[in-house]
């Protein structure tokens, strides 16, 4: 999942390169507990907290490298995955 870009990740792409149907993939990982969404999310958000950590860039830019169209899709995700907005999420890795 991390050898894509960030968000152009989809399930049916993933089920082929691991010579499987897209059913027997939600069928295996809904064995293991979770979903491709809950996978790709995680990875999503893992990503989106890196390059807010490590780079001075704007929400906006960051945004765009993860593949949102939209920024405001970004800042919507991101306070799913965190619980805060990517400003308020810099601000508090920043004190």
């Amino acid at each position: 999942m991390l050898s894509t870009p960030p968000g152009a990740l989809c399930e049916d792409e993933v089920a082929a390169q691991l010579f499987i149907s897209k059913r027997t993939l939600a069928r295996r990982l809904n064995a293991e507990g979770t979903s491709f969404r809950a996978l790709r999310d995680q990875v999503l958000a893992q990503q989106a907290a890196g390059y807010l950590r490590d780079s001075p860039l704007a929400v906006e830019a960051i945004a765009e490298l993860m593949n949102y169209h939209d920024s405001a899709n970004f800042r919507r995700a991101f306070k799913r995955w965190f619980g805060m907005t990517p400003d308020e999420y810099r601000k508090r890795r920043s004190d």
